[in-house]
């Protein structure tokens, strides 16, 4: 964003493919580790400690989940990640012959959430 403010943008394409594929994946598994817990409905208590808090949050959600797993929350999770995947490969293979792209995950999280 200081980049951006700055008017430093084209710095960026100096950065090297490795530097961007990491900083991609480990944005990619921050986002998968928050949303685990939503999936199964636990509640992970927070640690205050900063080192290894990754494994120590994977060792936590181990033991939860085989104490405390709602098992409506992971349906409803399992089922959504079926249909987000069946949506995208039925957009993929009838790309020639439907005009616009199904928005499936604006459907899906319309039909999900609450009144």
């Amino acid at each position: 964003m200081l980049l951006s403010f700055l008017k430093l943008g084209f710095l960026t394409v100096y950065l090297t493919e490795p530097f961007i594929s990491g900083f991609t994946t480990g944005a990619a598994i921050h986002v998968l580790t928050s949303q685990i817990p939503s999936i199964f409905g636990l509640k992970i208590p927070r640690g205050t400690d900063r080192a290894f808090k990754l494994p120590k949050f994977y060792i936590e959600l181990m033991h939860l989940l085989f104490r405390q797993i709602n098992w409506i929350s992971t349906a409803i999770g399992i089922e959504s990640i079926i249909v987000l995947y069946l949506a995208k490969y039925l957009n993929k293979r009838f790309k020639s012959k439907i005009r616009i792209v199904l928005p499936c995950e604006l459907i899906l999280v319309s039909c999900s959430s609450p009144l």
